[in-house]
């Protein structure tokens, strides 16, 4: 692109010089008027050409570069997804866990009270014999 753009610009140059130097020779009214109705509109048109070029070139430049942002940040997402995935399997087995050990210690208090109920009533009983 750039070669393009260099080769059009040395071209445009080359011309707008060669129309100078036989300016001096070249100088009656069909020159004139050529030069009116051709040359100078190409002298014109060959610099916006060449601006637009290169704001064209410099926004592809730019596209080129947020692409290239936008798939690091892609990346970045794909990781931070892998790693919150991870982390909710995680939290899936400890709250399976919890859950089991919730569970357990419900089944052990409820035994333990049920003990304890069983505990106290021989301890009454054994009272009972004694104050008798």
């Amino acid at each position: 692109m750039e070669n393009t753009l260099w080769l059009f610009e040395h071209t445009s140059r080359a011309f707008q010089e060669l129309r100078q130097s036989i300016s001096a020779i070249w100088d009656d009214q069909a020159a004139r008027e050529i030069s009116a109705r051709f040359l100078e509109p190409h002298a014109s048109d060959s610099a916006d050409l060449v601006s637009n070029y290169k704001n064209q070139q410099n926004s592809t430049n730019d596209s080129k570069r947020y692409i290239a942002e936008t798939n690091e940040h892609i990346q970045k997402i794909k990781q931070f997804t892998d790693e919150i995935s991870r982390y909710l399997t995680d939290a899936s087995y400890y709250s399976s866990n919890a859950s089991s050990v919730i569970g357990k210690s419900r089944q052990y208090t409820s035994e333990a009270s049920a003990k304890f109920l069983d505990i106290q009533s021989q301890i009454d009983s054994a009272n009972a014999c004694w104050s008798e």
